[in-house]
Formats: C-alpha cells, sequence, structure tokens
C-alpha cells in the first residue's frame, strides 16, 4: 500500500513511530494530537492537586493533593480545570487526557525521565499500558524519552519532578498562573503546526 501511494503513514506519538518504523522499514510522520474540544480552560477555584494514575503509590499522600479524585471511578472532566494542577504518574508513554489537560492549560507534573526511568526499573507498576501482555514487541528503558511531555518543541512549559520530595517543592515554588499563560499561548503554535501538517496530509490526497 505505501508503495502504491495507498497509504500516507502518520502517527500520533513518537513510541507509535518508532516501533512502525522498526517493523515496517519505512518513515512515518508524526503529527502530534491536539485534543481541542475542551472549551473550558484553567479556572483553580479549589486548593488542591490532583492526580492521574492507575496505582496505589504512597508517597503521594500528600495533603495538597486531593484523595478523593482517582480516575479509577467515573469523574468528570469539567470539574479538572478547577484544580491546582495535575500530577500524571504514566500508565503510557502517550495519554490523550494529557493533550486535554495541556490545552486546558492545566499546569501539569510529570516525573522527569530520569526519575520515571527508576520508577520502571523498581517495578512500581509504572507505564504498565505501553504494551500488550502478548506483544513481541520489546521495550527499552531508553524509549521513555520518547514520550510526549519530554517533547520540548511540542509540549514545553511542564513541570518535571526528579522525586516525590522534589514535587512537593513545586507544589510550593511553581507560579501556576505564569504556567498556564504559558501553555495557552503556545497551544496557538501547536494548533497551527498540527493543522499545516493536516492540511499537507490531505492535499497529497488530491
Amino acid at each position: 500500500m505505501k508503495v502504491n501511494g495507498q497509504l500516507i503513514p502518520v502517527a500520533n506519538n513518537l513510541l507509535d513511530k518508532h516501533y512502525c518504523e522498526q517493523w515496517l522499514e519505512f518513515e512515518w510522520q508524526h503529527i502530534s494530537s491536539l485534543c481541542d474540544y475542551l472549551e473550558i480552560r484553567y479556572r483553580p477555584e479549589r486548593n488542591k492537586f490532583i492526580t492521574w494514575h492507575r496505582t496505589n503509590i504512597e508517597e503521594l499522600q500528600n495533603s495538597m493533593i486531593d484523595q478523593n479524585f482517582t480516575i479509577r471511578k467515573k469523574y468528570d472532566r469539567t470539574e479538572i480545570s478547577k484544580y491546582l494542577g495535575v500530577i500524571h504518574i504514566p500508565y503510557n508513554l502517550s495519554i490523550m487526557s494529557a493533550f486535554e489537560h495541556y490545552y486546558q492549560g492545566i499546569p501539569l507534573f510529570f516525573p522527569s525521565q530520569a526519575f520515571q526511568s527508576k520508577l520502571y526499573s523498581e517495578n512500581r507498576n509504572m507505564l504498565s499500558e505501553v504494551l500488550f501482555p502478548d506483544s513481541p514487541l520489546h521495550f527499552s528503558q531508553e524509549l521513555i524519552k520518547l514520550a510526549d511531555w519530554y517533547d520540548p518543541v511540542n509540549m514545553p512549559f511542564i513541570n518535571h519532578f526528579e522525586s516525590f520530595e522534589h514535587l512537593s517543592d513545586l507544589f510550593n515554588s511553581s507560579d501556576l498562573q505564569e504556567v498556564s499563560g504559558q501553555m495557552q499561548e503556545y497551544n496557538k503554535i501547536r494548533k497551527e503546526n498540527v493543522y499545516a501538517k493536516w492540511t499537507k496530509v490531505l492535499e497529497s490526497i488530491r
């Protein structure tokens, strides 16, 4: 299909791009997800952060974190922007919710590459959905760098913490309103870039 011009290879994240190119041996274009369909923007009303993960982490029993919120139960997406920010403990290297939060301008906190690698190597149930259980694909820790939130061109202004202690420090030192403003301004550039890439793809079909 690729040779006959019937396939335009596009991946919405760098990990998929990597595996598709590795197995199919031709280049795939990366066009990031945008998730600009949520109209509600950052409007903090609650003096708490929330966590976005699918495992229990004792170190996140922090007074600044709303322990009642969990994605393992039904939640209202319109309420998320009312919190100070979202702490992601990734279960994959590309998470649609992260793009939703980014476009809303909600300050985001992710483990640094080094800390994420440490948590993964300690078998802390991190990145549990990177691969299906019976997948023949090999996942190396070196691929952690391909996560969307480590891409400074597509998703800048994300807070990366080197430890759970560092995360607590960031709660007090981060200017959340400034970060949100930077994200919302940069979203204009992201949207322009994504739309331009898709326009080019569609024009090639004509």
